[in-house]
Formats: C-alpha cells, structure tokens, sequence
C-alpha cells in the first residue's frame, strides 16, 4: 500500500480525528494544557510607519 493510500484510509477511518481531540481533550481535562493567545508579529502595530518611509529612516 503506498503512503498516500495509507493517509487517506487513515482520515477515513477516523484516526486523524482520534489522535487530535482524544489526548487533548483528556489532557486539558486533567490541567496539562495552557491556554495561549497568539499575536501576529509579522503584522505592525497600529499607525507605524512602514520601513522604507521617510519616517523611519535614520538620520
């Protein structure tokens, strides 16, 4: 069987699922996961001046 049939019968047959809620779900039941809020850093703040305005630039 080649890798590709064997990743499809694998979300097929429900394993994918399985490995993603199951071990989660039990282990922040029992407190081993923290909550984290991602921040996009690649985005700049607010009212920055983009990089290669003159504002930026050194003097």
């Amino acid at each position: 069987m080649s890798t590709g049939r064997w990743l499809r019968m694998r979300t097929i047959d429900g394993t994918w699922e399985w490995i993603f809620t199951v071990p989660l779900a039990q282990a922040d039941s029992e407190g081993h996961l923290d909550r984290v809020v991602a921040d996009d850093s690649a985005k700049p703040p607010t009212g920055s001046a983009p990089p290669h305005s003159p504002a930026s630039a050194p003097p």
